[in-house]
């Protein structure tokens, strides 16, 4: 069963044992992407990219997710979790 009171998972290229996990020292709330502006609110500080937040570098900026760089790993970090989405047939 999966705890709906954890934070968004993220991805970890590479490792999969800490995306399996599903903890992030970091949380995505929104993205800003318009001409000449990019920004993300993380941990609830607006960042820009090239800027660091938790010891992490924002590296790229997607309308859902964001990159980060962190002791060279690169960690996708997530605004909503990941869901499936099934079809169901009547």
């Amino acid at each position: 069963m999966i705890d709906p009171t954890r934070p968004p998972s993220f991805e970890v290229k590479g490792n999969k044992t800490a995306s399996s996990q599903g903890y992030s020292p970091w949380r995505l709330s929104s993205t800003l992407l318009s001409t000449g502006r990019e920004h993300a609110t993380i941990n609830g500080k607006l960042i820009r990219r090239g800027e660091s937040v938790n010891g992490a570098t924002l590296i790229n900026i997607y309308p859902l997710y964001v990159t980060l760089k962190k002791n060279n790993k690169l960690f996708n970090v997530y605004m909503f979790k990941k869901t499936r989405v099934r079809k169901f047939l009547r």
